[in-house]
């Protein structure tokens, strides 16, 4: 007989991002991340849930290995803090370095997103129908739109203040 004790992290991880997309309904709240100049392009977050609790006790693993970087491991032991948002970059919008609570789990629906780490300066183009997964614990990084992005993102550890990205210094990449 098998338990869901017995399960591989990652499918932990992909289970609560499931859950997540079905609460995507319940959505209220909306953000817009405004540029350095107040004509320039946008970056708009729509929060789809409040903080979600999950009874059960959860823990789960995230291992993430980019081409041509070693494994970046986010082992998150209290996922119950979790939040997705739908996110809109037009055409030319960034998000500056920053960093996150805990993992976030992105799935690309249109356009195409470049995402810098610090920790490499290698950009990384992700297109409608990818996805990625972004380890968090003070991974620093950015993303850069090519056109219009439409993206999903579901975010763990997300404290109860609903800070889910953290400003970092700018790395010099």
């Amino acid at each position: 007989m098998t338990s869901s004790s017995t399960s591989r992290p990652s499918v932990r991880v992909f289970a609560l991002s499931l859950v997540c997309l079905s609460l995507a309904l319940l959505g209220t709240l909306a953000a817009t991340v405004r540029p350095a100049r107040a004509d320039g392009p946008t970056v708009t977050v729509e929060w789809l849930t409040g903080p979600t609790a999950y009874p059960d006790e959860i823990d789960a693993l995230v291992k993430v290995k980019l081409a041509g970087s070693g494994t970046q491991v986010a082992h998150t032991r209290n996922p119950d803090h979790v939040r997705m948002a739908r996110i809109t970059f037009d055409d030319g919008a960034s998000l500056p370095w920053h960093t996150h609570p805990g993992p976030v789990v992105v799935s690309i629906v249109e356009g195409r997103l470049v995402i810098t780490n610090a920790f490499d300066c290698l950009p990384r183009t992700y297109a409608a129908g990818q996805g990625f997964v972004e380890p968090g614990h003070g991974n620093v990084h950015r993303a850069d739109a090519l056109g219009r992005v439409v993206l999903y993102a579901t975010f763990f550890e997300v404290p109860a203040s609903g800070a889910a990205s953290i400003p970092a210094a700018d790395p010099g990449c």
